[in-house]
């Protein structure tokens, strides 16, 4: 598995595990991040030894959603005030 920045991925036996780490964002899914989980779970996915694949997150949080910050930026978030 090659080294990536914002997840870990590894082996136990027959299972994958991909566990997300951006700790400091409690695992916020930007598009980074959401790009080494694709590769992760596609290469654990093309091993024929690999039966079952985990994706988990860090003690305290699995992900707290999308990355309002980097959806912001990119000016995709929406207001939560509805339009009159």
């Amino acid at each position: 598995m090659p080294d990536y920045a914002y997840i870990l991925s590894t082996t136990d036996g027959p299972v994958g595990i991909v566990t997300l780490n951006r700790p400091r964002q409690l695992n916020t899914l930007a598009r980074p991040l959401m790009a080494e989980l694709v590769d992760a779970l596609e290469r654990h996915d093309a091993d024929p030894g690999i039966r079952a694949i985990v994706v988990t997150g860090g003690p305290s949080v699995f992900a707290a959603g999308a990355d309002i910050k980097e959806m912001a930026a990119c000016g995709t978030a929406r207001s939560a005030s509805p339009s009159r």
